[in-house]
This record gives C-alpha cells, sequence and structure tokens, in this order.
C-alpha cells in the first residue's frame, strides 16, 4: 500500500491487490465495504474527520487506486461520513522516465518528459511497478490529450 498526502484535504492511496481480498473485481457493495473499512484503518494514522468522497478506480490485476477528497467538516469530534464512488472502466496509465521498461508494450504516450503506457491484462506489475508511478484520475486526460502516442 502506498499512501501519497497532497494536503490536509487530499490523499491518494494505491492498494495492490495481494494486499487486499476482494472475491469479485465487479461487485460494486463489496468494493466499496472493503474501501470502507480501509479509510476507517488509516483514519487515526491520517488524522481523518469530517466528509469525504472517495473515488476508486478498479484494475483487478493491479490494485485499487483511491482518492480521498474532504469536501466538509463534521461538528462531531471524530465523526467520519464517508461517499464512495466506483469506477471499474476507467483507465490507468504507468508512468516512467525509462522506455525500455515499458518498451514493447502497446499505447505507448510521451507527455512532460515521461513515457506512458496503458495498464492493461500484459503489464506485469511485479517487474515494472518499482520504475515508476501508476497515474489515474484527472492526470490521465492530460496524458491522453496532449501525449505524443509512440
Amino acid at each position: 500500500m502506498k499512501i501519497e498526502v497532497i494536503s490536509n484535504k487530499e490523499f491518494f492511496i494505491f492498494v495492490n491487490s495481494l494486499y487486499i481480498k476482494i472475491n469479485n473485481y465487479c461487485n460494486k457493495d463489496e468494493i466499496i465495504s472493503v474501501v470502507k473499512s480501509l479509510i476507517i484503518k488509516l483514519k487515526r494514522k491520517l488524522k481523518l474527520r469530517g466528509f469525504y468522497k472517495i473515488k476508486v478506480y478498479v484494475k483487478e490485476k493491479i490494485g485499487l487506486f483511491i482518492e480521498l477528497l474532504k469536501l466538509e467538516d463534521i461538528d462531531r469530534l471524530d465523526g467520519l461520513d464517508l461517499r464512495v464512488i466506483v469506477y471499474f472502466d476507467e483507465d490507468i496509465y504507468f508512468k516512467t522516465d525509462d522506455f525500455f521498461i515499458i518498451y514493447g508494450l502497446p499505447n505507448i504516450r510521451y507527455f512532460n518528459g515521461y513515457y506512458y503506457c496503458l495498464v492493461d491484462d500484459i503489464f506485469d506489475v511485479d517487474m515494472k511497478g518499482e520504475f515508476g508511478e501508476f497515474v489515474y484520475g484527472r492526470e490521465v486526460m492530460n496524458v491522453i490529450d496532449k501525449g505524443i502516442l509512440i
């Protein structure tokens, strides 16, 4: 699991599929339940309190990509309210500065000094995952719109 603190109101969390137990990655309710229990476990560590919008990007082979955004405070001292939205069909890209890490994979793009490839069923996260980072959500639109397809 990788946690990136953007600010005290915004967090990015990557949870490897080996770390969590999900029986059916197509079951929205099961994913929401797993994400809520994970966020509750991280509540104290991340000092979470208030109302949060959670976007979950699902890639069965790789894991869950979670955007946690605080919308407002709650009056209760330990109050935590979560709204979870699950995205099944969103693209996730892998970002690296070394072209040869992703050489031979389909749909490679170049943007702002980095190489990006679409994460799909042939992407080997165990072999390549440590040589870059995953990109999802808003950042993907820049890569698709402005990136040069190689």
